[in-house]
């Protein structure tokens, strides 16, 4: 539940799930983890979470982070949002 948190910054911002879905607010996210462990079949369910951030140059389209998750985390569910940062020019790589 922390890294959905952080991740959403306490629930302002709307994640969306490995199905598309958006994912909104405090309640939802209790709501997912929730579920999450009462569909675990098996051993206690791991507490543990990733959480990572990755910078690229350029814009990215959803629908291109959405499938590279998929790739990368098939077979695990997961939230993501998709942030755009603004530098200001004295903060603008230098390119070669």
């Amino acid at each position: 539940m922390r890294c959905f948190a952080l991740t959403s910054r306490n629930g302002a911002l709307v994640l969306e799930r490995e199905d598309g879905s958006p994912l909104e607010g405090k309640e939802a996210l209790a709501e997912l983890v929730a579920q999450w462990a009462e569909e675990v079949d098996g051993p206690e369910p791991s507490k543990d979470s990733l959480a990572f951030t990755i910078s690229v140059p350029g814009a990215l389209a959803a629908g291109d982070v959405a499938g590279g998750l998929g790739q990368m985390l098939g077979g695990h569910r997961y939230a993501w949002r998709l942030e755009e940062l603004t530098l200001p020019p004295e903060m603008t790589p230098l390119r070669s």
